[in-house]
């Protein structure tokens, strides 16, 4: 599974940016994270945002929950379903959602963004 590092921003409104990298579920090395829970909201109604470099858009919901997450002085690693799961392609969504209890249970904390 893929776990998002956001990187920190000293302005509220600078652009979101993040990077991701893999993990096994079961490894005691990975980091610990959080898990994101948010409604997906409108999905032609995007933000742009950077991860890994390049330009990604995101609903308007995730924008913000991810603007209200960032820290200014610290990275924060999220799981966070639009970004951690490749949406285009089928068989690796359908296999990250049979997983969703255990990348839930195994976060340090879970976070719902209610707006």
């Amino acid at each position: 599974f893929r776990l998002l590092t956001l990187l920190p921003a000293l302005k509220f409104e600078e652009t979101i940016q993040c990077t991701v990298d893999d993990y096994e579920l079961d490894d005691p090395t990975r980091p610990p994270h959080k898990a994101l829970s948010y409604l997906w909201g409108d999905p032609s109604r995007t933000i742009p945002m950077l991860l890994q470099g390049k330009t990604a858009n995101i609903t308007e919901n995730l924008h913000e929950a991810l603007q209200y997450v960032r820290k200014n002085d610290r990275k924060i690693i999220l799981w966070v379903d639009a970004l951690c799961i490749d949406q285009q392609n089928i068989h690796e969504r359908t296999a990250q959602v049979s997983q969703m209890r255990d990348i839930y249970t195994g976060a340090d904390e879970v976070l719902a963004w209610l707006g």
